[in-house]
């Protein structure tokens, strides 16, 4: 891959982050297609552009970040366990360990398929996922409750569906922004729990992705990361408001649509 294949998929990385249409897909497809890249390569490629997005969500929430760690000595007392920073403590202690145990092996399954599949195959697949998120979020309605309300099983559910995010085509921010919402959560408690979840989730598939597939530091890849973070670090503010207002199912349908006719003819 040269450097402006990098720099293109990161851009395309850092701008679709912050949308519920997985960028992942979009990134691994865009390889696939456009750059003739082998699946399993592309989809490797596409989960070590999240290092620019994370740095990213980092810089944007770090005030949150802060707050929690703040809060560790209390989270380890017994003196204010139903605080609002204590229930999100445990709520990304839960979701991360689901996460894990969900999406670690899913992964080693993708990338051992994908090794073994022609890009044709692999690009039906994310196209009918795309669709599958679509009709995930269409179904999900807005609710009311707010971080405060966090309950234990909030965090275990939401750790599950993202850990199936580990599957190109399925929107980690999507799928559990919309089982938050049909857990009855607003749409800005969904969205802001959503990405404060992806923080450790994408810290502990970067260190997964360099186990499995060791670290491998080339120009394109770390052009890659730069446009990631700077595109993503630009647009996540515009982009998060849009993605509380704009209805992205029917993109995701669409584009899966579009997908699967494009690898069937």
């Amino acid at each position: 891959m040269n450097l402006l294949q990098g720099a293109v998929l990161g851009t395309i990385q850092g701008i679709l982050e912050w949308l519920p249409v997985s960028s992942k897909g979009i990134v691994t497809l865009t390889s696939i297609n456009l750059f003739k890249t082998p699946a399993a390569e592309a989809l490797t490629f596409s989960i070590w552009l999240h290092v620019g997005t994370l740095l990213a969500a980092l810089i944007y929430f770090r005030k949150d970040i802060i707050a929690l760690f703040k809060n560790i000595p209390e989270y380890l007392k017994k003196g204010r366990p139903d605080s609002e920073k204590s229930k999100l403590t445990t709520f990304l202690l839960l979701s991360i360990i689901l996460t894990g145990l969900v999406g670690f092996p899913l992964f080693l399954l993708v990338l051992e398929t994908f090794s073994a599949v022609p890009a044709r195959i692999a690009t039906a697949l994310i196209g009918f996922l795309l669709l599958a998120t679509g009709l995930v979020q269409k179904v999900s309605k807005r609710g009311k409750r707010e971080m405060k309300n966090l309950e234990k099983k909030d965090g275990i559910i939401m750790g599950f569906f993202q850990g199936l995010a580990a599957i190109p085509g399925v929107s980690r921010s999507g799928t559990t922004v919309s089982v938050l919402l049909m857990r009855d959560f607003s749409s800005e408690a969904a969205l802001e729990l959503s990405f404060l979840a992806s923080i450790p989730a994408v810290f502990f598939a970067e260190i997964g992705l360099g186990l499995v597939k060791g670290v491998e530091l080339t120009a394109a890849s770390l052009v890659g990361v730069l446009f990631s973070f700077l595109f993503g670090i630009l647009s996540i503010k515009a982009l998060l408001v849009v993605a509380k207002k704009v209805k992205f199912w029917k993109f995701c349908i669409a584009f899966g649509l579009l997908t699967v006719l494009a690898a069937l003819i």
